[in-house]
């Protein structure tokens, strides 16, 4: 004998998708503020990494073509290229506009210790030029040799919305390109 009185539907009641609903509203309100304020950091953490790729590519472009890739910073528009013995331009402009409210400079308060002054041998060169960028005096840029060595340069990177964060990608005259995080009391 078949019971007709029982139910053979399927599915969720209202009162079970509200709940849930609430729950995923909830929770989204509880994480979105902190993924919020982190977004400025990452932008910023991905501009020094790209940069960071890209002079590799300029360093690895000097020795597969052997002649030397300038890198060239024009810190006012926010962009830079690389550039031949030649002039001519290699890679297409990079510009820093494509990552949001990220420029050249830092406002970091403790000073970096890394790079070795060009006046006194073994006293560290600690000043951050407003620019952001330090490399060949007064021309702001980066020249990598057929043989894959480079000037000592650091390029700052700061977001105008975390001050307290900024980073600085260097490069030694070996040619080695490292990444460096100011965290709003050192440099790691």
């Amino acid at each position: 004998m078949i019971n007709k009185n029982t139910s053979n539907s399927k599915g969720f009641s209202f009162v079970e998708l509200m709940v849930v609903i609430a729950l995923i509203g909830l929770l989204s309100a509880i994480g979105l503020p902190s993924l919020l304020r982190s977004l400025p950091e990452k932008r910023l953490k991905n501009a020094a990494r790209s940069l960071y790729a890209d002079l590799q590519k300029a360093k690895l472009l000097a020795v597969k073509e052997n002649k030397n890739v300038t890198v060239t910073f024009d810190t006012a528009k926010k962009q830079y290229s690389f550039i031949d013995d030649n002039g001519n331009t290699v890679a297409t402009t990079i510009s820093l506009a494509d990552s949001g409210s990220v420029q050249y400079g830092c406002n970091a308060t403790t000073l970096n210790n890394w790079r070795q002054s060009p006046a006194a041998v073994g006293i560290p060169d600690t000043t951050i030029p407003p620019s952001g960028v330090t490399g060949v005096t007064g021309d702001e840029k980066i020249i990598f040799t057929n043989l894959g060595v480079a000037n000592t340069a650091d390029i700052y990177l700061q977001d105008d919305n975390v001050q307290e964060v900024c980073y600085a990608v260097t490069v030694s005259m070996l040619g080695s390109v490292k990444i460096l995080r100011y965290n709003g009391s050192s440099w790691e």
